[in-house]
């Protein structure tokens, strides 16, 4: 599995206002990047939304809506956002690469890591 890092540390730097910069992306990737925003941006029914992308090299934040809605100010790489429930992709990624590692098995029951565990 390829880790998710630079995507999740990229998220978590617009999200709280440490704005990547945008290097050499092509214009393909900012079109592509622009359709799918839209239709996620649409079917959020969020007031507005930050999506943040990296592929290799290449970086791209691009706002969508307002900060808050009717103040008609657009949401960039600067912008505060309530996090919600993104930390269970975090917690899906550490577990997953956890996992991938041998350090601990998705069977495994949260005894096993509770408390006084070495994970803790």
């Amino acid at each position: 599995m390829k880790p998710f890092w630079p995507l999740i540390l990229s998220i978590l730097a617009a999200m709280f206002g440490v704005a990547a910069p945008v290097r050499g992306h092509s214009p393909l990737l900012r079109e592509a990047i622009g359709l799918n925003g839209d239709a996620m941006f649409i079917d959020s029914g969020a007031p507005g939304m930050v999506l943040v992308v990296v592929r290799g090299q290449d970086t791209v934040i691009e706002g969508y809506g307002e900060t808050t809605k009717g103040n008609g100010h657009k949401p960039d790489g600067k912008s505060l956002l309530r996090l919600g429930s993104i930390t269970k992709v975090f917690t899906g990624e550490m577990l997953a690469s956890l996992a991938t590692e041998g350090k601990v098995r998705l069977t495994d029951p949260l005894r096993m890591h509770g408390a006084g565990s070495r994970w803790v």
